[in-house]
Order: C-alpha cells, then structure tokens, then sequence
C-alpha cells in the first residue's frame, strides 16, 4: 500500500510538471501594416493563462519593438503594446510567450500597406450615400451561405431570417449603383453575427475581431 501510495504520488507530480500553464488561442488584430501615420499597435492576446506571459521579440531588429504589456482581472487576457518603426520592412515577426519553464513562438506579420486609397477624399455635399444592408441586397456567393458553426441557415421565405446577401453581391452590382448615380456605399455591420435568428441586420455582433462568414 506504501509502494503504491508513492508511485501514485510520482506520477501526480510528473503529471504537474508537464501539464501546459497556459495557451495562445487568438491574436487580434491577426495582422497589422508598416507606414500607418500611427506608428503604434496594440495586440490582444487571449488564452488560457496568457495573462500570466512574459512577452519578448526575438526577431523583432529594428522593425518594432515592445513598449509594455498590461493584465486584466481576466488572467486569459493579455494587452501587448508595440510600437512600429518607420523604417520598418514587411515580413514575419516572432513575438515570444514565456511562463516557468514554458514557451511558445508565435509568427505574426507586418504588411507593406496599400497606397492605392491615399488620394481618397473624404463624403461631402457633391456625394449620393446609399444604405445597404448587405444580406438583403444580393446573393453573389451561395457557397457561403451556411459556413460551418453558423447557427442560422438562410431561408427567403422567413422575413425575419437570414436571405444570403453578401459582398460578392454588392460588388457584382456595382455599376447599377454607379448608374444609379451613387457615389458613397454605407454598409451595416458585416462583423460575425453568430446568433440562433435575426442575425440578418449585422447588430447583434459576436465578434468584432471578424468578419462574418456569410459576408465574404
């Protein structure tokens, strides 16, 4: 009874010094740009005991670099503050996360930033605004319509339901809007919607870190 009581007592202990302390489950936002007017970027990081990390940039040169990490009362939160150098090059960054004797890399990228929007101008009087509320504009996209997780199939015949709209939808009707003489598009909340039903207007997000499944 002894030697048991000792072996079972060993492998509680082994058990204990190999099970994880923590987990990185997400990164938001998932990835970010060099050359924003902005040059800081904070990092929301969420998993089991993350909160309790240290945070290093192995790789980081000088393209970034910490600046603090904050906790919450939520210990599966953790908020990186970096700060992006102007000189800074596109590519992918390890950021370090380390508690005792655990650590995990992960692999984060910087995008070299679009300039194709830097002329835009901003709406003004000359501009005709039109409301879409994309799922009850156009369906471009019927692969889309019940990605897995969703919790609300698309049925036209419920007014209340969901009918599959989508962007694709608005993008293949562009030039009736242009004909239409419209120049500014104001679209309803595409974030996740992941609700049980009248999910169909975008306000009842469940995400705002993603774009609704149904929507691309």
């Amino acid at each position: 009874m002894i030697r048991f009581a000792a072996v079972l007592f060993s492998l509680l202990i082994y058990s204990t010094g190999i099970a994880k302390t923590f987990e990185i489950q997400t990164i938001e936002p998932s990835h970010w740009w060099i050359g924003m007017k902005d040059p800081s970027l904070q990092l929301m990081i969420h998993g089991k005991g993350a909160g309790n990390c240290k945070v290093g940039l192995p790789n980081a040169g000088a393209n970034w670099k910490l600046i603090q990490t904050r906790k919450t009362a939520n210990p599966d939160y953790l908020f990186v503050d970096m700060e992006i150098s102007a000189s800074a090059s596109p590519g992918v960054y390890l950021i370090d996360f380390q508690y005792g004797n655990e650590k995990k890399e992960i692999r984060y990228e910087l995008k070299a930033r679009n300039r194709m929007a830097s002329g835009a101008s901003g709406y003004g009087k000359q501009d005709v605004l039109y409301l879409i509320m994309p799922d009850r504009f156009a369906n471009g996209d019927l692969t889309n319509d019940f990605p897995a997780g969703s919790l609300e199939k698309p049925d036209r015949s419920k007014p209340f339901g969901r009918h599959g709209g989508d962007l694709a939808g608005i993008e293949n009707h562009l030039d009736y809007l242009q004909n239409l003489g419209v120049t500014t598009l104001w679209l309803n909340p595409i974030l996740q919607n992941n609700q049980p039903e009248q999910s169909y207007h975008g306000y009842s997000i469940t995400d705002y870190y993603k774009v609704d499944p149904e929507m691309p």
